[in-house]
């Protein structure tokens, strides 16, 4: 999921951790935490964008990375 203008989550009430990416306007990421449990926060002050999946084995984004995302339009 990909939450815009969003620089802090919480994680109250969530039954299942959480993998969460901070990320800039330029698409930087600037933190990236693993299996966040639940009832806790994590914020980043320059964060635009944060993405946040079900935490997993899988590969995932690391601090200092940069992403980009492309939109087609109709």
């Amino acid at each position: 999921m990909a939450l815009m203008r969003c620089r802090s989550i919480h994680t109250f009430a969530m039954a299942y951790p959480i993998d969460i990416a901070f990320v800039d306007e330029g698409g930087w990421i600037l933190d990236a935490i693993r299996a966040l449990e639940p009832n806790r926060r994590a914020s980043s002050p320059d964060a635009f964008i944060t993405l946040e999946r079900p935490a997993a084995d899988t590969p995932w984004f690391e601090t200092g990375e940069r992403l980009s995302i492309c939109s087609v339009m109709d």
